[in-house]
Protein backbone atom coordinates (compact mmCIF):
# COMPACT_ATOMS: atom_id res chain seq x y z
CA UNK A 1 0.00 0.00 0.00
CA UNK A 2 3.52 2.30 0.49
CA UNK A 3 4.28 1.09 -2.66
CA UNK A 4 4.67 4.61 -5.32
CA UNK A 5 2.58 5.34 -7.94
CA UNK A 6 3.77 4.67 -11.36
CA UNK A 7 4.20 7.97 -14.13
CA UNK A 8 0.95 8.05 -16.21
CA UNK A 9 2.11 7.86 -19.72
CA UNK A 10 2.34 10.44 -22.36
CA UNK A 11 0.37 9.62 -24.80
CA UNK A 12 2.08 9.28 -28.11
CA UNK A 13 -1.22 11.14 -29.87
CA UNK A 14 -0.94 14.04 -27.51
CA UNK A 15 3.09 14.58 -27.68
CA UNK A 16 2.52 14.31 -31.56
CA UNK A 17 -0.08 17.08 -31.94
CA UNK A 18 1.66 19.42 -29.08
CA UNK A 19 4.61 19.11 -31.27
CA UNK A 20 2.90 20.27 -34.34
CA UNK A 21 0.41 22.74 -33.10
CA UNK A 22 2.24 24.60 -30.83
CA UNK A 23 5.39 26.36 -30.45
CA UNK A 24 8.49 24.96 -29.70
CA UNK A 25 10.06 28.09 -27.63
CA UNK A 26 6.77 28.96 -25.35
CA UNK A 27 4.63 25.87 -25.61
CA UNK A 28 1.53 27.79 -26.60
CA UNK A 29 -0.69 26.85 -29.10
CA UNK A 30 0.45 28.48 -32.87
CA UNK A 31 -0.80 31.26 -33.45
CA UNK A 32 -0.36 33.37 -37.06
CA UNK A 33 1.99 35.07 -37.47
CA UNK A 34 4.46 31.76 -37.51
CA UNK A 35 7.84 31.18 -38.43
CA UNK A 36 10.20 28.42 -38.99
CA UNK A 37 13.94 28.11 -38.06
CA UNK A 38 16.74 26.76 -40.37
CA UNK A 39 15.77 23.05 -38.86
CA UNK A 40 12.26 22.95 -39.54
CA UNK A 41 10.69 23.73 -35.80
CA UNK A 42 7.36 26.02 -35.48
CA UNK A 43 7.30 29.36 -33.31
CA UNK A 44 5.12 32.12 -33.10
CA UNK A 45 6.75 35.43 -33.98
CA UNK A 46 6.18 36.96 -30.97
CA UNK A 47 7.76 34.76 -28.51
CA UNK A 48 11.13 34.65 -31.02
CA UNK A 49 10.98 38.10 -30.87
CA UNK A 50 10.59 38.50 -27.02
CA UNK A 51 13.62 36.34 -26.38
CA UNK A 52 15.94 37.62 -28.97
CA UNK A 53 15.04 41.03 -27.36
CA UNK A 54 15.56 39.76 -23.71
CA UNK A 55 17.78 37.73 -25.10
CA UNK A 56 16.79 35.07 -23.08
CA UNK A 57 16.80 32.39 -25.87
CA UNK A 58 17.41 28.89 -24.33
CA UNK A 59 20.78 26.99 -25.49
CA UNK A 60 19.32 24.46 -27.88
CA UNK A 61 17.81 27.27 -29.88
CA UNK A 62 21.36 29.42 -29.93
CA UNK A 63 21.51 29.13 -33.74
CA UNK A 64 18.62 31.80 -33.76
CA UNK A 65 20.44 34.73 -33.95
CA UNK A 66 18.15 37.21 -35.99
CA UNK A 67 15.27 37.26 -37.31
CA UNK A 68 16.67 36.51 -41.27
CA UNK A 69 17.28 33.11 -39.64
CA UNK A 70 13.72 32.61 -39.58
CA UNK A 71 10.82 31.53 -42.43
CA UNK A 72 7.47 33.24 -42.17
CA UNK A 73 4.72 30.72 -42.89
CA UNK A 74 1.76 30.73 -44.96
CA UNK A 75 -0.33 27.93 -43.00
CA UNK A 76 -3.28 26.58 -44.75
CA UNK A 77 -6.55 27.29 -42.64
CA UNK A 78 -7.96 23.48 -42.21
CA UNK A 79 -11.91 24.68 -42.41
CA UNK A 80 -13.50 24.42 -45.72
CA UNK A 81 -15.53 26.62 -47.98
CA UNK A 82 -18.55 25.12 -45.85
CA UNK A 83 -16.76 26.14 -42.49
CA UNK A 84 -15.97 22.28 -41.75
CA UNK A 85 -13.17 21.45 -40.84
CA UNK A 86 -11.41 18.80 -43.21
CA UNK A 87 -9.75 15.87 -42.47
CA UNK A 88 -7.40 13.24 -44.17
CA UNK A 89 -9.13 10.61 -42.99
CA UNK A 90 -11.68 8.55 -40.27
CA UNK A 91 -8.70 8.48 -37.31
CA UNK A 92 -7.59 11.70 -38.10
CA UNK A 93 -7.71 14.28 -35.39
CA UNK A 94 -9.03 17.65 -36.17
CA UNK A 95 -6.45 20.81 -36.19
CA UNK A 96 -6.57 23.90 -37.07
CA UNK A 97 -4.43 24.02 -39.95
CA UNK A 98 -4.19 22.15 -43.27
CA UNK A 99 -2.58 21.49 -46.81
CA UNK A 100 -4.43 24.01 -48.90
CA UNK A 101 -4.43 21.31 -51.85
CA UNK A 102 -5.09 18.26 -50.31
CA UNK A 103 -6.77 18.94 -47.33
CA UNK A 104 -4.15 16.84 -45.14
CA UNK A 105 -4.14 17.98 -41.62
CA UNK A 106 -1.16 19.45 -39.91
CA UNK A 107 -1.57 16.78 -37.51
CA UNK A 108 2.41 14.74 -37.63
CA UNK A 109 0.78 11.69 -39.47
CA UNK A 110 2.04 13.09 -42.96
CA UNK A 111 4.57 15.23 -44.18
CA UNK A 112 4.97 18.59 -44.32
CA UNK A 113 7.18 21.09 -46.13
CA UNK A 114 7.72 24.88 -46.74
CA UNK A 115 9.00 26.29 -49.31
CA UNK A 116 11.78 28.78 -48.37
CA UNK A 117 11.33 31.52 -51.05
CA UNK A 118 7.30 31.95 -50.73
CA UNK A 119 6.74 30.40 -46.93
CA UNK A 120 3.77 28.19 -48.24
CA UNK A 121 3.07 25.17 -45.90
CA UNK A 122 2.32 22.18 -48.17
CA UNK A 123 2.13 18.22 -47.90
CA UNK A 124 4.77 16.03 -49.65
CA UNK A 125 1.71 14.31 -51.30
CA UNK A 126 0.25 17.94 -53.24
CA UNK A 127 4.25 18.13 -54.51
CA UNK A 128 3.92 15.02 -56.02
CA UNK A 129 0.55 14.28 -57.15
CA UNK A 130 -0.38 17.95 -58.45
CA UNK A 131 2.97 20.14 -58.68
CA UNK A 132 1.16 22.47 -61.71
CA UNK A 133 -1.32 23.17 -58.92
CA UNK A 134 1.42 23.79 -56.10
CA UNK A 135 3.50 26.38 -59.14
CA UNK A 136 -0.18 28.32 -59.30
CA UNK A 137 -0.35 28.71 -55.69
CA UNK A 138 3.09 29.70 -55.26
CA UNK A 139 3.56 32.08 -58.17
CA UNK A 140 6.18 30.27 -60.26
CA UNK A 141 8.54 26.88 -60.55
CA UNK A 142 10.47 25.32 -57.09
CA UNK A 143 13.28 23.50 -56.76
CA UNK A 144 13.75 20.43 -54.15
CA UNK A 145 16.68 22.45 -53.22
CA UNK A 146 13.82 25.12 -51.82
CA UNK A 147 12.00 22.63 -49.68
CA UNK A 148 12.56 22.36 -45.52
CA UNK A 149 10.95 20.03 -44.22
CA UNK A 150 8.63 20.27 -40.84
CA UNK A 151 9.74 18.66 -37.92
CA UNK A 152 12.65 16.49 -38.81
CA UNK A 153 13.88 13.69 -36.67
CA UNK A 154 16.43 11.12 -36.22
CA UNK A 155 19.12 10.70 -38.99
CA UNK A 156 17.33 13.76 -40.83
CA UNK A 157 17.36 16.24 -37.96
CA UNK A 158 21.19 15.12 -37.24
CA UNK A 159 22.20 16.15 -40.96
CA UNK A 160 20.52 19.46 -41.08
CA UNK A 161 22.33 19.62 -37.61
CA UNK A 162 25.64 19.29 -39.03
CA UNK A 163 24.71 21.21 -42.43
CA UNK A 164 23.82 24.53 -40.24
CA UNK A 165 26.54 24.17 -38.16
CA UNK A 166 29.06 23.95 -41.53
CA UNK A 167 27.06 26.81 -43.22
CA UNK A 168 27.26 29.06 -38.66
CA UNK A 169 31.44 28.44 -39.07
CA UNK A 170 31.44 29.53 -43.49
CA UNK A 171 29.25 33.12 -42.37
CA UNK A 172 31.48 33.36 -38.77
CA UNK A 173 34.94 33.16 -41.15
CA UNK A 174 33.75 35.31 -43.90
CA UNK A 175 32.59 38.10 -41.45
CA UNK A 176 35.89 38.33 -39.60
CA UNK A 177 37.79 38.13 -43.01
CA UNK A 178 35.62 41.26 -44.34
CA UNK A 179 36.18 42.84 -40.91
CA UNK A 180 40.22 42.46 -41.42
CA UNK A 181 39.90 43.68 -45.06
CA UNK A 182 38.13 46.59 -43.76
CA UNK A 183 40.53 47.26 -40.90
CA UNK A 184 43.78 47.16 -43.63
CA UNK A 185 42.20 49.14 -45.92
CA UNK A 186 41.36 51.90 -43.56
CA UNK A 187 44.72 51.54 -41.76
CA UNK A 188 46.36 51.63 -45.11
CA UNK A 189 44.63 54.07 -46.38
CA UNK A 190 44.77 57.13 -44.10
CA UNK A 191 48.04 58.86 -43.56
CA UNK A 192 47.00 60.82 -40.78
CA UNK A 193 48.61 58.61 -38.22
CA UNK A 194 51.87 60.70 -38.06
CA UNK A 195 50.36 63.90 -37.75
CA UNK A 196 50.10 64.36 -34.15
CA UNK A 197 53.80 63.58 -33.33
CA UNK A 198 55.12 66.20 -35.80
CA UNK A 199 52.02 68.34 -33.94
CA UNK A 200 54.22 67.82 -30.96
CA UNK A 201 57.27 68.88 -32.33
CA UNK A 202 56.20 72.17 -33.64
CA UNK A 203 55.05 73.22 -29.98
CA UNK A 204 58.27 72.42 -28.89
CA UNK A 205 59.63 74.46 -31.06
CA UNK A 206 57.00 77.21 -30.52
CA UNK A 207 58.02 76.51 -26.67
CA UNK A 208 61.81 77.50 -27.67
CA UNK A 209 61.06 80.50 -29.29
CA UNK A 210 58.63 82.09 -26.47
CA UNK A 211 60.90 81.12 -23.95
CA UNK A 212 64.05 83.29 -25.70
CA UNK A 213 61.06 86.15 -25.63
CA UNK A 214 60.86 85.53 -21.72
CA UNK A 215 57.42 83.98 -21.91
CA UNK A 216 58.05 81.53 -18.78
CA UNK A 217 54.90 80.07 -19.02
CA UNK A 218 55.11 79.41 -22.11
CA UNK A 219 58.36 77.62 -22.25
CA UNK A 220 57.68 75.42 -19.12
CA UNK A 221 54.67 73.80 -21.76
CA UNK A 222 57.19 73.72 -24.38
CA UNK A 223 59.44 71.71 -21.98
CA UNK A 224 56.82 69.14 -20.79
CA UNK A 225 55.88 68.80 -24.60
CA UNK A 226 59.46 67.80 -24.85
CA UNK A 227 61.25 71.77 -25.88
CA UNK A 228 65.03 71.77 -25.29
CA UNK A 229 67.12 72.55 -22.04
CA UNK A 230 67.52 76.10 -23.33
CA UNK A 231 63.67 76.66 -23.30
CA UNK A 232 63.50 74.91 -19.62
CA UNK A 233 66.38 76.81 -18.10
CA UNK A 234 64.95 80.06 -19.47
CA UNK A 235 61.44 79.19 -17.79
CA UNK A 236 63.72 78.73 -14.45
CA UNK A 237 65.34 81.79 -14.63
CA UNK A 238 62.45 83.37 -15.37
CA UNK A 239 60.66 81.74 -12.11
CA UNK A 240 63.46 82.81 -9.66
CA UNK A 241 63.38 86.75 -11.29
CA UNK A 242 59.56 86.61 -10.05
CA UNK A 243 60.14 85.07 -6.94
CA UNK A 244 62.86 87.70 -5.97
CA UNK A 245 60.54 90.49 -7.12
CA UNK A 246 57.82 89.28 -4.56
CA UNK A 247 60.23 89.00 -1.39
CA UNK A 248 59.27 91.24 1.31
CA UNK A 249 61.31 93.89 1.89
CA UNK A 250 63.87 93.19 4.95
CA UNK A 251 63.50 89.77 4.59
CA UNK A 252 66.33 87.15 4.46
CA UNK A 253 67.27 85.78 1.60
CA UNK A 254 67.95 82.18 3.30
CA UNK A 255 64.89 82.35 5.04
CA UNK A 256 62.61 83.36 2.05
CA UNK A 257 64.28 80.63 -0.13
CA UNK A 258 63.59 78.30 2.63
CA UNK A 259 59.59 78.69 2.06
CA UNK A 260 60.23 76.99 -1.75
CA UNK A 261 62.77 74.72 -0.98
CA UNK A 262 63.46 72.16 1.82
CA UNK A 263 66.59 70.56 3.52
CA UNK A 264 67.02 68.04 5.82
CA UNK A 265 69.25 67.44 8.94
CA UNK A 266 72.69 66.72 6.78
CA UNK A 267 71.64 69.67 4.88
CA UNK A 268 70.74 67.86 1.85
CA UNK A 269 68.07 69.02 -0.42
CA UNK A 270 65.44 67.21 -0.95
CA UNK A 271 64.39 68.00 -4.09
CA UNK A 272 62.01 71.39 -5.31
CA UNK A 273 59.37 71.02 -2.62
CA UNK A 274 57.65 74.07 -1.18
CA UNK A 275 55.73 74.30 1.56
CA UNK A 276 52.51 73.53 -0.12
CA UNK A 277 53.80 69.47 0.01
CA UNK A 278 56.35 69.94 2.66
CA UNK A 279 54.07 67.89 5.42
CA UNK A 280 53.68 65.33 3.15
CA UNK A 281 57.83 64.57 2.54
CA UNK A 282 57.87 64.26 5.97
CA UNK A 283 56.65 60.70 5.51
CA UNK A 284 58.79 59.77 1.94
Amino acid sequence: MYAGKKHDKVNPEEERLARWNSCQLSGMPLQPPCVADELGFLFNKDAIIQALLTKSMPRPLGHITSLKHLIELKLGDSAGPDGAAATGGKEDSVTRFACPITGQPFNGKYRFVVLRKTGHVLSERALKEVPKVVEELVGGKWEASDLLPINPAGDELQAKRETLLLKRTAERAAKKEKKGAKAAANGGGGGGGEAAPAANGGTAAGGKRHAEDGDGAAAAVAAANGGSDAAHSAAKRYKAAELAALKPKGADDKVWASLFTSTNDAGKKKGNTDYMVRGATRYI
